[in-house]
């Protein structure tokens, strides 16, 4: 879908481009939550236990954040009202912080630099210290106990550490962590307070901002925007070597061209599978750091089978509907009381926005089509089940391959547990009473697939109420692993009755060896495919999955499937989840944006979607379209040119499928683009500031010289292009 955003007071292309150079991280702070332990409040002498942003380590016999009472210390605490304390049991016992943002992994050519503020009261013993930074969970450096403040005050304890390659070249990437951490050599307590680490950079740090993935039809964007520079140096250069022999002319720049996806292969060789590139930058100071990454080239993303439960009219029973991909006829399933229903649009799903107008889930960055599959009732049972076709069973069940499944679901409010069961196997299921959560096969059978369960009010929660993984092991009733670190995705501000993507893995390893299941929480589509390691939960089984045709569904609560998917990869379970189109990924940011046509006008401001986009408006807030439309001003020029300023979204200009362009005219029937001519007072002049606007927002102002006026009219207005194809794979 190509959509056109036009307004006649602004905006346009410029081609000009800005060299910007990047300045390395001279002792850089990085950021720590509740660093100073003002959370929370508190009045003189209050305290409050556990630490906000702080996890407790070992079984302390208590911490807490204190506002110390007068008296306590002498000089009052080193920064704000608050202090961390501690009250030990075993040398050990403390409160520990895994960092996030920027800087919080170890980088090679760093130097880590922590202090942090440690304090011995006038009303208790002191007990000792450690102060340790931690990557991955192992001790780079500690300060024990070197410091023995006097009562009432505090001592400054620094740790320093300098990336050491031998000893910790494994630990690259990982989270930073700090501890601060109670020796209990008295019975009595240690406060800490005003935690800062920094970093410093000696050697520049190239950056390449992969792995990168592609599929057909879509753009490699490189970035090396991350990099950074020595000490207070500057990077100069950033050169490519996109075919791997050491040759780092193939392209510059910190974010080049997009390259597509077929120049990838016809210019640049890459084939199916990782291909290795790599990174040179170099700062003022002539030094170099040469990193890698890898641009993994999927040929096929089309998915071996595929219900998005696309059919028309509204409460149509699933029994008989044979659309989609990859089946041998159509849906059949029986039960009692409420049926399985396509079409419905009446559910009390929290605001109800995770339901499109036909009934269907969505979900960011996923692209869904139709309707979904509902049960609205709580009462008796349901079973679904379809027969896939010889070609996709066939592929889905060969040993030594991998396989990936994807679906959506969501609930209704209603005051009772929503249960469903999704599988791949051999069997049905059959709706009887005394079944289990997780349903019960018709015969003995096998089987691999997902139960969902939500407490009474809707909520998804640990355990049974997660995404469990099933296994039916020539049984009736599942094997179930319960999921653990759930999290839902919350679109509407709350936890519960928002739409989840739940995705599964199957390992067909050979005969004689356990088969393998994996169940992912998808969070964002944009992320690459998830390590076996991110899993929820998992199962292992060595099954015989030559007979397995079917997919089967059971319900015996309200629930809502959709976009079931089967494939060979990861991509083709999950469509945009490789490089996701910059206009996408931008709107996947306003969790309210519920319908992302470049073309309409959401929030009603005035300014369509397309505009808000390259404007760097919020599309889902009126009340800046008039702030951030363009301006006109006829009258300061020293030459007489009308001048056009406005604001351009540095991320929608470097878009290739984003194309912004200025127009002039004088009966608004026909437009000429406005290009830059030069500086003269005959010229049309376009002039761009970067960050005039904020960060990543350009000021372009284009002046028209009166000379392009037709009968005393000049019109100027601001052309935007968004192309926002369905991606491929559907």
């Amino acid at each position: 879908m190509k959509s056109t955003g036009i307004v006649t007071t602004g905006c346009s292309a410029s081609f000009l481009s800005l060299a910007i150079s990047l300045t390395g991280w001279a002792q850089t702070p990085v950021p720590v939550e509740n660093a100073g332990f003002e959370s929370p409040e508190l009045g003189i002498g209050g305290f409050e236990t556990p630490v906000p942003g702080w996890n407790e380590v070992g079984a302390p016999l208590s911490i807490g954040v204190l506002h110390p009472a007068e008296g306590e210390f002498d000089a009052g605490t080193p920064e704000g009202d608050n202090v961390a304390f501690i009250n030990g049991q075993d040398d050990g016992d403390g409160i520990s912080q895994v960092l996030a943002g920027a800087g919080s992994t170890l980088t090679s050519g760093a130097q880590y630099t922590l202090a942090v503020e440690v304090g011995n009261s006038n009303s208790f013993d002191f007990e000792g210290y450690r102060v340790q930074l931690l990557a991955g969970g192992v001790v780079l450096a500690e300060d024990d106990n070197s410091l023995n403040p006097a009562n009432g005050a505090f001592k400054t304890s620094t740790v320093v550490y300098a990336y050491d390659p031998d000893e910790h070249e494994s630990l690259i990437g990982e989270s930073l962590e700090i501890r601060l951490l109670s020796k209990a050599e008295a019975s009595g307590e240690i406060n800490f307070d005003d935690v800062r680490l920094t970093v410093e950079f000696t050697q520049p740090v190239a950056n390449t901002g992969g792995p990168y993935t592609v599929v057909p039809g879509g753009m490699l964007q490189l970035d090396a925007s991350a990099s950074l520079a020595s000490g207070s140096e500057t990077i100069t250069g950033y050169e490519w070597d996109l075919t791997g022999n050491g040759d780092f002319s193939d392209l510059s720049g910190a974010t080049p061209s997009a390259i597509s996806f077929d120049d990838l292969i016809d210019v640049w060789g890459m084939e199916e599978g990782q291909n290795t590139i790599q990174l040179r930058v170099t700062d003022s100071a002539a030094n170099t750091s040469v990193t890698a990454t890898t641009v993994t080239v999927i040929t096929d993303v089309t998915p071996l089978v595929y219900e998005p439960f696309d059919y028309p009219g509204e409460n149509v029973s699933i029994n008989g509907l044979d659309g989609g991909v990859g089946f041998d006829g159509a849906w059949n399933g029986g039960g009692w009381f409420q049926g399985h229903h396509v079409g419905r649009t009446d559910f009390n799903n929290g605001t109800g926005t995770t339901i499109n107008s036909i009934g269907g889930l969505e979900f960011p960055g996923l692209a869904t089509s139709g309707s979904g599959l509902s049960r609205f009732g709580n009462g008796g049972q349901r079973e679904a089940n379809r027969i896939l076709s010889e070609t996709a069973q066939s592929d889905l069940t060969q040993d030594n391959t991998t396989i990936w499944f994807s679906v959506l679901m969501s609930a209704d409010t209603a005051g009772v547990a929503r249960v469903a069961s999704l599988i791949f196997g051999n069997q049905t299921f059959v709706a009887e009473s005394g079944n289990s959560d997780n349903g019960r096969l018709a015969e003995e059978g096998q089987g691999f697939g997902v139960g969902f369960r939500t407490d009474s009010n809707g909520g998804w929660s640990g355990g049974s109420g997660s995404p469990n993984a099933l296994a039916f092991l020539d049984s009736r009733d599942a094997t179930v692993d319960e999921a653990t670190d759930f999290e839902p995705v919350t679109q509407d501000g709350a936890t519960h009755q928002d739409t989840i993507l739940v995705v599964g893995k199957i390992n067909w390893n050979p005969v004689g060896m356990d088969d393998e299941l994996f169940i992912f929480n998808i969070t964002d589509v944009a992320d690459p495919e998830p390590d076996e390691s991110d899993a929820i939960a998992s199962l292992t089984a060595d099954f015989d999955q030559s007979t397995w045709n079917t997919i089967a569904i059971h319900d015996s609560g309200f629930s809502i499937l959709d976009e079931i998917r089967m494939g060979t990869s990861y991509h083709a379970v999950v469509p945009q989840s490789t490089i996701r189109a910059a206009f996408a990924d931008w709107a996947a940011g306003f969790p309210g944006l519920t319908d992302t046509d470049p073309a309409l006008d959401f929030d009603g401001g005035g300014q369509p979607t397309a505009l808000e986009w390259v404007l760097g408006g919020d599309p889902t807030d009126p009340s800046d379209d008039a702030a951030i439309a363009p301006m006109i001003d006829a009258a300061s020029d020293p030459d007489g040119k009308l001048r056009f300023t406005f604001r351009r979204n540095i991320d929608a200009e470097n878009d290739p499928d984003t194309t912004i362009t200025v127009e002039y005219g004088s009966d608004l029937v026909g437009w000429t683009a406005a290009a830059h001519e030069g500086e003269g007072a005959e010229d049309i002049t376009v002039s761009v500031v970067a960050d005039g606007f904020g960060p990543g927002i350009e000021e372009v102002t284009v002046a028209l010289p009166p000379g392009l006026a037709d009968g005393g009219r000049l019109f100027v207005r601001l052309n935007v292009e968004v192309d926002a194809e369905e991606p491929p794979g559907l």
